[in-house]
C-alpha cells in the first residue's frame, strides 16, 4: 500500500479518498440488511465522521451501538477483550432468540 501511494501527491490521495467515501454514502444510503447487525465504536475514535455515522446509523435502523472503552479506531486491537465480549454476547442473544 505504501509503495502504491508513494506515486501520488497528497492532493491526489485526498481527491481519491473524497471520490471513494463521497460516493459510498450516496450509493449505500438505502441499503437494508436482512441479518442482525452490531455496531462497535471505539470510545476515542476520531477518524473522519465515523462516530457521527455510527450513532446516526444506530438511531435510524435501531441497530445496537456498543462503545469500546479505551479504544480508538482500531478498537479490536486497542481493547480486544471487550470487543470479543461484545461479539460473544451479541451471538448469545441471537442463539437465545433463534435469530
Amino acid at each position: 500500500m505504501i509503495e502504491m501511494l508513494a506515486t501520488f501527491t497528497k492532493s491526489e490521495i485526498i481527491e481519491q479518498m473524497d471520490i471513494a467515501y463521497g460516493t459510498f454514502i450516496k450509493e449505500n444510503k438505502d441499503v437494508s440488511f436482512s441479518f442482525p447487525v452490531l455496531i462497535l465504536l471505539g470510545e476515542f475514535d476520531r477518524i473522519g465522521k465515523v462516530n457521527q455515522y455510527c450513532e446516526a446509523w444506530s438511531k435510524k435502523e435501531g441497530y445496537p451501538l456498543h462503545i469500546i472503552s479505551n479504544a480508538s479506531h482500531f478498537s479490536n486491537g486497542d481493547n480486544p477483550q471487550q470487543v470479543n465480549s461484545e461479539i460473544q454476547e451479541f451471538i448469545n442473544v441471537l442463539i437465545k432468540y433463534n435469530v
